[in-house]
């Protein structure tokens, strides 16, 4: 299992924040009941740079 590696547990756990603060978009346009197609139109983007973010 990769997390085992000392290096890379150590490697996933320093980007926790990112992963924090990523999952609180996603949270509320769940919430919101909206597709990434949806907020990327109302963002006047894409839906992959939504995907991205």
């Amino acid at each position: 299992m990769p997390l085992a590696n000392p290096a890379v547990r150590k490697a996933y756990d320093a980007q926790a924040p990112e992963f924090e603060l990523a999952r609180e978009p996603i949270a509320v346009r769940t919430q919101a009941g909206l597709t990434r197609g949806e907020v990327a139109a109302r963002m006047g983007t894409t839906q992959s740079v939504v995907a991205r973010i």
